[in-house]
């Protein structure tokens, strides 16, 4: 399973461009020497002069050799320190243009560049670290569990929908709560050891919280995707998906979410699958049988 999400996060990394400093320089592997290490610090809190910086003033100022600036440079999967200032130059415009407002003045080339960058960053922050390790345990508990509730309202009962949907597709028993009245009736057939998945941006829904609490009462292991980590709702959870917020127009950022939160849920789903027909051939062959009856009844008479 681990291995399986750093495929998928190595080859999102590799579609997609690094959109931050703090991201290029997190691209290293965790065991990263102590002095590389210095280098990194030195760089982070010395950004804005980077450009300027020999690579004898940057072994200076992080207190270690010149050669040990190189390796860091090429441990980054650069050449050396000009092919990372290149690199680095351009990570800064795009820096600028992620967090840059969408307003009524942007022009028409603006907007296609700003939507362009934001929705790229959207995406890639979803994989860190911590979100493939959310991801991987969620996953190991939707694929145990009896039944899976997946519950969001409003804008994020969009996201609820499509994890219900492609779960179900994928053949797991799983049940849809996206409104009030569903929510406040929804306490009946719940099995202890079952999963609930909360969508919410803000983490701090009315609803989305009511039922999560009475999830959580009834024994089923609770886990979230949101925007906000130090909401109430990530604190409860037994994991969380962190989803990025980006400002978009006129300060609305929840639609490049959406973006990050789709990603998510693919990636949920698709595991959930490869994991449900690793060694079960009755698993692949139902999927098979299921996929070649829904392309059929979708127009696409060509299956076999």
């Amino acid at each position: 399973m681990n291995n399986l999400l750093m495929q998928v996060k190595s080859t999102f990394r590799e579609v997609l461009r690094m959109a931050t400093m703090e991201a290029m320089l997190d691209k290293t592997l965790s065991g990263r020497k102590a002095q590389e290490q210095k280098v990194m610090d030195f760089l982070r809190a010395n950004e804005d002069s980077v450009m300027e910086l020999s690579i004898s003033q940057i072994a200076e100022g992080a207190g270690v050799s010149s050669p040990t600036v190189v390796r860091f440079c090429k441990s980054l999967g650069f050449e050396g320190l000009k092919d990372f200032k290149i690199n680095f130059q351009a990570e800064v415009k795009r820096t600028k243009q992620i967090n840059e407002p969408i307003t009524w003045e942007s022009s028409e080339e603006e907007i296609k560049v700003l939507m362009r960058e934001k929705s790229l960053f959207a995406v890639q922050s979803l994989f860190s670290s911590e979100n493939m390790a959310a991801i991987s345990t969620m996953v190991d508990a939707i694929v145990n569990a009896q039944n899976t509730e997946i519950i969001g309202m409003g804008g994020s009962s969009i996201i609820a929908e499509y994890l219900f949907k492609e779960l179900l597709r994928y053949g797991k028993k799983v049940s849809l709560c996206n409104d009030p009245y569903m929510m406040i009736h929804n306490t009946v057939g719940r099995v202890d050891g079952d999963v609930c998945i909360a969508v919410s941006c803000s983490g701090t829904n009315k609803d989305v919280m009511t039922t999560a609490i009475n999830a959580k009462k009834a024994g089923k292991r609770l886990f979230s995707i949101t925007n906000n980590g130090d909401s109430p709702l990530a604190a409860m959870s037994e994991a969380y998906v962190k989803s990025s917020k980006i400002t978009g127009f006129k300060d609305e950022g929840n639609s490049f979410s959406r973006l990050s939160q789709f990603a998510a849920v693919n990636v949920i789903t698709l595991m959930t699958a490869l994991k449900l027909g690793k060694g079960s051939e009755e698993y692949k062959q139902s999927f098979n049988e299921s996929s070649n009856y829904h392309n059929f009844i979708s127009g696409d008479k060509d299956v076999h």
